[in-house]
């Protein structure tokens, strides 16, 4: 989990609720699986999905889709003009700024193509997996 000054990364928002840090574990899709989650929603397709995941704490979205589905009453809510490109943004930042991760497992099984690379850290890759040539 990392700790993120939500206006300090993404300059033209802010935020429903009256917080200004956030503690985020990851950035994710509406069916996220993870504590602490953050995703957002540029249309109203997935506005169901993400309020019944009560893994997702944070949603970046427009202020007319925050209204009118009353988001702020389950999540806390991040306004943006431009919720995907300020979602990216953040991750971007989780990504570089998160605390290493476990050591990668490669299982034995697993063929790796030529001009391959694999991070030492926080991948995971299982029995009879195939990685093509030049995969990163």
């Amino acid at each position: 989990m990392i700790e993120v000054d939500i206006k300090s990364i993404i300059k033209e928002c802010y935020l429903l609720n009256s917080f200004n840090k956030i503690n985020i574990s990851i950035t994710a899709k509406s069916d996220s699986k993870t504590k602490n989650s953050i995703s957002f929603l540029a249309e109203n397709k997935y506005v169901d999905q993400l309020l019944k995941n009560d893994n997702i704490e944070y949603v970046i979205t427009t202020i007319e889709i925050a209204k009118k589905h009353e988001i702020e009453d389950n999540k806390i809510v991040i306004i943006s003009k431009n919720p995907k490109f300020d979602f990216y943004l953040l991750h971007n930042y989780i990504i570089n700024n998160s605390p290493v991760s476990e050591t990668s497992t490669i299982e034995q099984s697993v063929v790796i193509g030529t001009n391959t690379s694999i991070s030492e850290h926080g991948v995971k890759i299982g029995k009879n997996t195939i990685i093509g040539s030049n995969v990163v």
